[in-house]
């Protein structure tokens, strides 16, 4: 489960990135991505757009949620312009 803030477009782009990601790793795997994958895939995504001259940062912040298992609910925070977890 994801919650975004800040510019709908941004937000719009990097959930079907992380989609498109978890269904990659589905395929691959026959399980579901572990959500510390996943977002640690988007922070990259995010942060490598302000390294580069020309290109506009993600203008969007998101909180994740997951379920383990074994290790029980993890929230995870996405910061908005530097993609830092």
């Amino acid at each position: 489960m994801a919650a975004s803030a800040g510019v709908n477009a941004d937000a719009e782009i990097l959930v079907n990135s992380a989609r498109l990601l978890s269904q990659r790793h589905k395929f691959n795997y026959g399980q579901s991505i572990p959500v510390e994958v996943l977002v640690q895939n988007i922070a990259d995504q995010k942060q490598g757009y302000t390294q580069f001259g020309g290109l506009r940062p993600y203008g969007v912040s998101f909180i994740f949620a997951g379920w383990y298992c074994v290790f029980a609910l993890h929230f995870y925070s996405i910061k908005r312009v530097t993609g830092t977890v």
